[in-house]
């Protein structure tokens, strides 16, 4: 019986928070033919590198080096051998680091190593040269459009990845664009969009809403950070009130920006009309995507939100600026709005348009579903990945 082609998925203590759906995608994944090692640049790779051999000995308080490098050994003692006799050109001291901290990846040999997000390439960078293993690196946004522009480190290092990996894995097309302007080969780049469980996110149209009752809810769902221009939401909202517009806004995430946010919302005086949540289940993000009308992305960039396709596939409208990926997710005046960028004014206008007419926000809805389902379901994002793995694997070959 043939051996499953091996493919070794290499995620980031960040993805956890940022990127809910890899777990569900890693599951869908297993199904498919192929023999998944799932590795973490955890808190053994997150330690600083000891100097010397007599450093890891001398850091044996906690025990953590020592302990998984003597584990690696007594588990894999042919290859831990054939390791330190084969590579010749490396320190005894390098040998015992690399093997304590990357055993399982040298004992897997994979024929495809994918670092899921590229932040941790230079952690990786020994093995994408060394086991000559196809190379896939995925894009996610702020490596692509703000990293670039303060650290030159990490300028020196997408020049690498661009010439030494073999696909580059950007998550919409505007990223891609960007990528190539930075020096990404065009014919080593391609997009593969992120995708929803609109299985799970669904509406249940069981409840209507007595309109005249209620406040007009609209719900923002990220993390709370510049980059998704929160401050215009609330000016937006502000300039709602002022209008005697009955708001009610939920804000669900957190970051560095959470203080920030909740004292402008009292300084503006609309407190009242502002609830932050900070993180929560997402049974609970889906309660509030039901309970809620409109579903705000004011970006000032955006590689292309998750949150904004759950919200399309709880049938909200989505008002979103017009930058980054978001006009890949959202058509204009079909499936929501998209308005300039850093404009509150042109904000509150957008929202006041689909507030005064349900039957728009509804409808809207509706196609915002049947777009999510049809682009970015999570089956879809699967079975793209199954085609590129094959392709790599055959590449491999």
């Amino acid at each position: 019986m043939a051996t499953p082609p091996q493919i070794a998925l290499i995620f980031t203590q960040y993805n956890a928070p940022t990127q809910p759906y890899l777990s569900n995608w890693v599951a869908s994944l297993k199904p498919q033919g192929f023999s998944l090692n799932i590795f973490s640049n955890n808190k053994i790779l997150m330690h600083k590198p000891p100097t010397s051999v007599f450093e890891i000995y001398a850091q044996s308080r906690k025990l953590d080096t020592v302990k998984y490098f003597a584990s690696r050994c007594t588990k894999n003692p042919y290859h831990f051998l054939k390791w330190f006799i084969q590579e010749r050109d490396i320190s005894i001291k390098d040998k015992i680091q690399i093997w304590a901290r990357y055993s399982p990846l040298l004992v897997s040999h994979p024929r495809v190593i994918h670092l899921i997000n590229s932040s941790i390439y230079p952690y990786y960078s020994f093995f994408i040269k060394k086991l000559k293993s196809i190379s896939i690196v995925s894009f996610r946004g702020y490596d692509t459009v703000v990293r670039p522009l303060f650290d030159y480190q990490w300028r020196e290092s997408l020049k690498e990845i661009f010439s030494q990996c073999n696909y580059l894995h950007y998550v919409s097309n505007y990223l891609r664009h960007e990528g190539i302007k930075l020096g990404a080969p065009p014919e080593n780049s391609f997009v593969i969009h992120p995708g929803v469980d609109v299985n799970f996110y669904k509406p249940s149209h069981d409840k209507i809403h007595p309109e005249a009752k209620r406040p007009l809810t609209l719900i923002s769902v990220g993390r709370l950070v510049w980059q998704k221009g929160l401050i215009n939401a609330l000016k937006a909202v502000k300039a709602l009130v002022d209008k005697n517009y009955n708001i009610l806004y939920l804000m669900v995430g957190d970051g560095v920006e959470r203080d920030h946010l909740a004292f402008q919302s009292r300084e503006l005086g609309i407190d009242k009309n502002v609830k932050l949540f900070g993180t929560i289940p997402p049974d609970k993000v889906k309660q509030l995507l039901a309970s809620s009308d409109i579903f705000l992305q004011p970006s000032i960039t955006e590689a292309i939100p998750v949150a904004g396709m759950e919200a399309g596939a709880m049938e909200l409208p989505v008002i979103a600026s017009n930058v980054g990926g978001l006009p890949e997710l959202v058509e204009h005046d079909v499936t929501g709005l998209l308005v300039p960028p850093d404009n509150s004014l042109a904000l509150a206008e957008a929202i006041m348009a689909l507030a005064d007419d349900r039957d728009k926000r509804m409808e809207m809805g509706k196609q915002g579903r049947i777009k999510i389902a049809r682009e970015f379901s999570l089956d879809r994002e699967t079975k793209e990945w199954v085609e590129l793995y094959k392709k790599a694997i055959t590449h491999v070959e």
